[in-house]
């Protein structure tokens, strides 16, 4: 697992390039109360490479219509926190 998710798709390479950052930020508009279902993906795909990513610096960018206080963004928050 830690060479990579053993699904064989186009998100690997990325996941490598991730993997080689010393930053990562995330940026997403808001869908049905979460972050799009693309950056879930990727999100996902980086699971098995946990120790790999966990002394990254980490920023999120997420864009949506409701006010600042509106509790989706602070869902999303959440979920970048687990």
């Amino acid at each position: 697992c830690s060479k990579g998710c053993v699904d064989k798709d186009d998100t690997n390479p990325t996941i490598d390039k991730i993997a080689a950052t010393d930053m990562i930020l995330f940026a997403t508009p808001v869908y049905w109360w979460g972050m799009s279902a693309q950056l879930k993906l990727v999100i996902d795909k980086c699971y098995c490479r946990g120790l790999q990513l966990k002394n990254k610096k980490v920023g999120t960018i997420v864009v949506g219509g409701s006010p600042v206080d509106s509790i989706q963004y602070e869902l999303i928050d959440k979920q970048f926190d687990c």
